[in-house]
């Protein structure tokens, strides 16, 4: 999920100005395999940390096993033999690249106008940090995000988002921190939460979710159960306007298994107001991280 966008935008003059403009909306993918073995080496530095016994406080499962399946306990009294499901016990995201399905596009209108059209697959890659995971969405070296999830009280709270994208070869990196209610793994439909997330004092983006239904969606042969939410984010501050994300998030760890995001927000630069808008649609295509 996006939080809001600060356009950066600076002024050049000849052949140097000619080349940004004229590569204002370039994309540079990132590959699966370059995804893995960012993944590999990152997961070497971090492979004595325990974010699981600080994670949560409504689990000790550990994010860095894989994501808890049903399993069968038999239970036999006298001739009758009683089979129970055992419950999901919710965990965050195992760690690892995921795969996902990707047609959308960003763009501003600032000089020229720059767009960037993204790639057919993208990747989420997922390493333990700080109280649970991070989770980095790379649609090319011009434009990602990263999430800070922990697991509270049978939801996910994002603690912290990194949202980046680059226009005109100028980097616009923003930072936030997040604070507010967990989004549940699992609830009724009508269940709402709510979380702002802060650039310092900046730029503040306030969320309001609501449990739309639980549902199923099927990816590469097998049913995930999902629960349906919808996010609406006004932006205010250096940056204003507004976002709507509609996503199927696993039940047992909050993955996105399709979610489709649409932001129009504006700025005012020393060129005038600078609008930027995206919208994407992701499928996971990956169940299990290639790790």
């Amino acid at each position: 999920m996006i939080l809001g966008v600060v356009v950066l935008v600076v002024a050049s003059g000849g052949a140097y100005a000619g080349h940004r403009l004229a590569t204002g909306g370039k994309v540079t993918e990132v590959g699966v395999t370059e995804a893995i073995d960012r993944y590999r080496e990152q997961i070497g530095a971090t492979t004595t940390a325990s974010p699981a016994t600080t994670a949560s406080r409504a689990t000790t499962a550990s994010p860095a096993t894989t994501a808890p399946s049903a399993t069968t306990a038999l239970t036999i009294e006298a001739d009758a033999v009683t089979t129970t499901a055992a419950p999901v016990v919710p965990s965050l995201v195992p760690p690892g690249v995921y795969q996902y399905a990707t047609s959308g596009f960003d763009r501003v209108d600032a000089l020229t106008g720059a767009r960037h059209e993204y790639p057919k697959i993208t990747t989420v890659t997922v390493v333990p940090y700080g109280c649970g995971v991070r989770l980095r969405w790379d649609v090319a070296v011009e434009r990602w995000d990263s999430w800070d999830w922990c697991l509270d009280s049978g939801g996910v709270r994002q603690t912290g988002w990194v949202g980046y994208h680059e226009f005109f070869d100028t980097a616009g990196r923003n930072d936030y921190t997040c604070d507010g209610d967990p989004r549940p793994l699992d609830a009724p439909a009508g269940t709402t939460w709510a979380m702002t997330c802060r650039m310092a004092d900046r730029t503040t983006s306030s969320f309001t979710g609501t449990v739309i239904e639980r549902t199923t969606l099927t990816v590469a042969g097998t049913e995930i159960a999902v629960l349906h939410v919808r996010y609406d984010v006004d932006v205010v501050g250096e940056s204003s306007g507004h976002q709507s994300v509609e996503g199927w998030y696993r039940t047992t760890d909050g993955l996105a298994v399709r979610e489709h995001l649409t932001i129009a927000t504006k700025q005012d630069t020393v060129i005038g107001i600078t609008n930027f808008d995206e919208s994407y649609t992701i499928d996971l295509l990956t169940p299990m991280p290639a790790s």
